[in-house]
This record gives C-alpha cells, sequence and structure tokens, in this order.
C-alpha cells in the first residue's frame, strides 16, 4: 500500500509536490509542499491513516474549518482541505524557522 508519504504524493499531484515529511504527533503527520500553480511553499496537515474513524475524521475536519476561519498574524493560514485515497489532509501556509517545541527547548 506504500507509506503515507507516498500515498499522499499521489493523491495531490499534480498540484501539490510533496517533498518531505516535517514532523509527526499523536495524531498526524506534516509534509512540507509545493503548490505548483502558485509557486508557494505549503504544510500539508494529515490525519494518521490508521487513526481514520468517523469521529477522529469529523475532529480533524472541524480542526481545519476553525482554522481557516480565523484571520489573524500569529494564526497559520489554512487554503484547502479534504480527503484523497482514504487520506484526510488540511494544506496550510509553510511558516521556515524553528517549531515551537524547539523555542520551548531553549
Amino acid at each position: 500500500m506504500g507509506s503515507w508519504l507516498d500515498r499522499l504524493r499521489a493523491a495531490l499531484a499534480p498540484g501539490i509536490l510533496v517533498e518531505r515529511e516535517l514532523a509527526s504527533g499523536g495524531m498526524g503527520h506534516v509534509a512540507l509542499g509545493r503548490d505548483t500553480v502558485l509557486d508557494l511553499a505549503v504544510a500539508i496537515k494529515v490525519l494518521k491513516p490508521e487513526l481514520v474513524t468517523a469521529v477522529n475524521a469529523e475532529r480533524f475536519l472541524r480542526e481545519a474549518r476553525s482554522a481557516a476561519g480565523l484571520r489573524h498574524p500569529n494564526v497559520v493560514r489554512v487554503h484547502r482541505a479534504g480527503e484523497r485515497d482514504g487520506l484526510l489532509f488540511y494544506i496550510m501556509d509553510f511558516l521556515p524557522g524553528d517549531t515551537v517545541a524547539t523555542r520551548q527547548d531553549r
């Protein structure tokens, strides 16, 4: 079946080129990608495939909708959300630099 990253690459091509994994947490993965139409670096959050249930899918999409409805300089902008090839994802701005975890460690 392939890794979640390989599946994501296939699911989002050709509009989004998925480059590599950025992070992984309890519920999801985050990948770095590039929107080929806008020539824009993006972050793609994916619900871990093994955690996809009706309840988790609704929570994940609610998170995406909530973030998409916010307009504030300290909130990452969400561009799109969806499901392809059994993967739930949303695409947001990529913010280069330190993560919150690395900043906390300092």
